[in-house]
């Protein structure tokens, strides 16, 4: 069964800490249980401006479940991080979701603006 993600679209200046709050459902558009001990990791990939990715997790850092229940899971993103991300409109990005030692990958699509900062 596969899932499906939720993000109200996020504009991101590069050089900014930020914090992405993040819902997945399941294919039937309920919530999708991060239960733990059961969730075992959360990996979040972005696309960086050289092409490599930028990889938060909830083992390593950067990836907080704040709602077990409700499938809701924050991503902060430090400000050096956020400069290396790639600079676009639309941009995806990808959940990796290891759950009872199986993966599900829940997409988010067109779901970030990356700029610069404007000069003020």
């Amino acid at each position: 069964m596969s899932s499906s993600c939720e993000v109200t679209k996020q504009t991101i200046y590069r050089g900014e800490d930020i914090e992405l709050v993040l819902f997945v459902e399941d294919g039937t558009g309920r919530p999708f249980a991060l239960t733990t001990p059961a969730t075992t990791e959360i990996e979040v990939k972005f696309l960086n401006a050289d092409g490599t990715c930028l990889s938060k997790t909830l083992t390593g850092g950067g990836v907080v479940i704040v709602s077990e229940a409700g499938g809701e899971f924050k991503v902060t993103i430090t400000s050096t991080e956020s400069l290396l991300l790639q600079k676009g409109e639309d941009l995806d990005f990808a959940a990796h979701i290891t759950k009872s030692s199986k993966l599900r990958i829940a997409p988010y699509i067109n779901a970030l603006d990356v700029y610069d900062p404007p000069c003020v």
